[in-house]
């Protein structure tokens, strides 16, 4: 078979595999039904349509105010795939970008496969051999990973193959200097315009390779390495050159702490042989489902492994060809990326236990942004190459290289039922409202709209809609991974994101409409989670207010000025001091009634007072979840009763100020770690405030709480506010008083 119908025939397997896995998954709604199982999903969508249109519209791409409007949003610190948005523009165009997001998912594993038969076949001049390696890396537990959480930026990897052919192709003379250097610059920008996070990883470990085999080469190979340095140098300085506008928007809003935590987000050790769900293996046997629940991150991200077969057959490779270079160097690169990919600390079934090599790194600038179990897509791709070279070599026997073959394409098959992929039984496609264009009677172009629920991700299709109004209307919210804190730290958004009841959600809400210049609310058929917090008191309050329309599956209220006028000018401190005051208060409160009742002193929880009415069921938080929105309320060994919650410092100093002086004791330490949790919309900036009272002092601040209760003093007439005394120095429409 000739070089081109073979590389075409190898093309057209891996996509009609890949279409028969994936794309069977969501018909009949493919068109409306986006592929994957996790949350992204809709910021791509959105993301197909937001490029090409800000660039016909000459609006700045990189900062966008169609988002988190008032203020804003940049997005160059999102995973906003520039590059494929521009590419697919024909597509989106043509059949909608719900349609092309799921063709773009169904082609990303296939064209990976492909570049990696490409690389392969340069190695080996085989076909089986190739096609195999090509499998294992376009179908790997990385890429099923990803296709299950919907991360087209991250499923877009077929790249990486390409650069690894272009070196190879230099070193064996295979291409002049100044086409290598030109081969490289068009690589690394195409890859800087799909997935920085894949580019800064990929230069890592592709330098960590040509060093390793510079020191480990003879003269020759030195040279020719050495002499790759220029070429690559000028090709990073192009790029550099012309992606040079969205470099300027990156640094400007640098983001110098992660965003997620890179021990939680590693490798469990176990999961290099025991699959998840995405896996058939994973899903027919119920001891690895049980197994791989106690592993660290989620299923869209434990993308570790790699199977008994595979692994042997590597071990069986490097060992028997562990004099030549190739053999050692493959070796020593799946021990690096292995050890890397764990992360900071090794963890077995989710337990951590003693320190590796990345911990003295993962907290340097930027790679502290890195994820190390996105490093597998690296591993995968030398176990490819592995598996080509052993099942190429020509000692092999026909019935051997079958068996292998097989026992590798069976333990690595994903998993088939179309359940795992897509879920068009749970998922409503987006209302006729702006399928059909109907929004465009009831909205005005450019007018910003708030969405209920207001989730940050899964209850909340507000990007979906946008994008599928062509960019029609504005955003209060929305849903880049990377929110800004201006919209997470409201509470009434933060409070949802942990799934957290908190005291007054209308007043909280209309605070945040007005700051965020909301002149319409949609509302969706779909139902929040059974875990959201009831948005009840703010749909009463909309619908006392402002005028409601039913249409295309979509209720519509028009929220009048008068309704948000007495709020405007607040902001997140104020509406975050005024419910932690309401919280704090309802604690003293409750304190002071369990104990005045008889009851026994040890007992005293907030679960305990929630039983005796003394605190609303509501305000217990989900302990997987509400991190943030914890209280605390126990009597301690030496008598003192500790009443206490988590807030920013803006948000807490003013209960400090109130009730410091009849506590025993209080602690509230800001400048030691804060409290952490793994959203990114969430825990950044929280510390413990904890007092203690003794009977007497917890009384008269009990009293006083009962005496001069927390609450919005709204002022109707006058437009010259003063702040409350100890909430806060702004001068807003409206103040928190005790």
């Amino acid at each position: 078979m000739s070089t081109w119908r073979s590389r075409l025939v190898a093309l057209i397997i891996y996509l009609g595999f890949s279409a028969w896995l994936f794309a069977r998954a969501a018909l009949p709604h493919f068109t409306t039904i986006y592929l994957g199982r996790g949350i992204d999903q809709a910021f791509f969508v959105w993301c197909l349509v937001w490029w090409p249109y800000a660039i016909a519209h000459h609006l700045n791409p990189f900062v966008t105010q169609y988002i988190f409007a008032p203020t804003g949003f940049n997005l160059t610190w999102s995973t906003s795939i520039p590059l494929l948005s521009l590419a697919a523009l024909p597509l989106t165009a043509t059949v909608g970008p719900i349609t092309t997001f799921n063709l773009l998912s169904v082609a990303c594993p296939a064209l990976a496969a492909w570049t990696a038969f490409l690389l392969c076949h340069r190695l080996t001049r085989r076909f089986g051999p190739s096609l195999m390696g090509g499998y294992i890396f376009g179908f790997s537990s990385y890429m099923l990973a990803q296709i299950f959480g919907g991360h087209l930026n991250l499923l877009a990897a077929f790249l990486i193959p390409l650069a690894v052919y272009l070196v190879l192709a230099r070193l064996e003379g295979g291409i002049g200097r100044r086409a290598f250097a030109l081969g490289a610059l068009a690589l690394v920008t195409a890859q800087f315009l799909i997935s920085i996070e894949i580019l800064a990883t990929m230069t890592i470990f592709g330098a960590l390779t040509l060093v390793a085999g510079w020191a480990m080469g003879e003269p020759g190979l030195r040279v020719r390495i050495a002499d790759l340095a220029m070429p690559i140098f000028l090709a990073y300085l192009g790029m550099a050159i012309v992606v040079s506008p969205y470099l300027y928007y990156l640094f400007v809003g640098f983001r110098p702490a992660p965003i997620y935590s890179p021990s939680w987000h590693s490798t469990d050790l176990l999961n290099f042989l025991i699959p998840t769900r995405t896996i058939a293996l994973g899903a027919a046997i119920g001891l690895f489902g049980r197994v791989s629940a106690g592993f660290t991150s989620d299923i869209a991200e434990q993308a570790a492994y790699v199977g008994l077969p595979l692994l042997a057959l590597a071990a069986w490779l490097i060992f028997e060809r562990r004099r030549t270079l190739e053999a050692r160097l493959l070796g020593l690169m799946l021990i690096v990326v292995a050890v890397a990919t764990m992360g900071p600390r090794v963890h077995v079934a989710g337990e951590s236990y003693f320190k590796l090599p990345w911990s003295l790194l993962h907290r340097a600038p930027l790679i502290d942004q890195a994820l190390p179990l996105r490093f597998t897509v690296y591993l995968f791709l030398a176990l490819a190459v592995i598996a080509a070279r052993w099942l190429a070599a020509p000692d092999r026997g026909t019935t051997s290289s079958a068996i292998v073959g097989a026992l590798i394409f069976a333990s690595l098959f994903p998993n088939p039922s179309v359940r795992v992929w897509a879920e068009p039984e749970s998922v409503a496609p987006a209302p006729a409202f702006f399928l059909t264009g109907m929004y465009r009677r009831y909205l005005a172009p450019g007018e910003i709209v708030a969405t209920l629920p207001y989730a940050w991700g899964e209850a909340d299709a507000c990007m979906l809609w946008q994008a599928l109004s062509g960019m029609y209307f504005r955003l209060a919210g929305g849903y880049p991974p990377l929110s800004p804190e201006s919209f997470v730290r409201w509470p009434i958004v933060h409070s949802a994101n942990q799934r957290a009841t908190i005291p007054d959600p209308a007043d909280q809400w209309k605070a945040f409409a007005a700051s965020h210049q909301v002149t319409a609310v949609l509302r969706g058929d779909n139902p929040a989670p059974a875990d959201f917090p009831s948005i009840d008191p703010i749909i009463a309050a909309l619908a006392a207010s402002a005028p409601v329309v039913a249409a295309g599956g979509v209720t519509l209220y028009r929220v009048p000025p008068a309704m948000l006028a007495p709020y405007r000018g607040l902001d997140w401190t104020r509406m975050e001091a005024l419910a932690d005051a309401q919280r704090f208060d309802a604690l003293l409160i409750a304190a002071q009634g369990y104990l005045a009742s008889g009851a026994n002193p040890a007992g005293l929880a907030p679960e305990s007072a929630v039983r005796q009415g003394r605190l609303p069921a509501a305000w217990l938080p989900m302990p997987e979840r509400a991190a943030d929105y914890r209280l605390y309320m126990r009597a301690e060994p030496d008598g003192l009763i500790t009443v206490g919650l988590l807030g920013s410092r803006a948000g807490l100093r003013p209960l400090i100020d109130r009730y410091g002086a009849y506590a025993r004791r209080v602690d509230f330490h800001t400048d030691s770690r804060p409290e952490k949790n793994l959203s990114p919309a969430a825990g950044a900036h929280y510390y413990p405030l904890m007092m203690s009272f003794d009977r007497k002092g917890l009384e008269r601040a009990a009293a006083l709480a009962l005496s001069e209760p927390p609450r919005l003093d709204l002022d109707l007439t006058s437009q010259s506010r003063q702040a409350a005394p100890g909430v806060g120095a702004n001068t807003p429409a409206a103040k928190v008083a005790h």
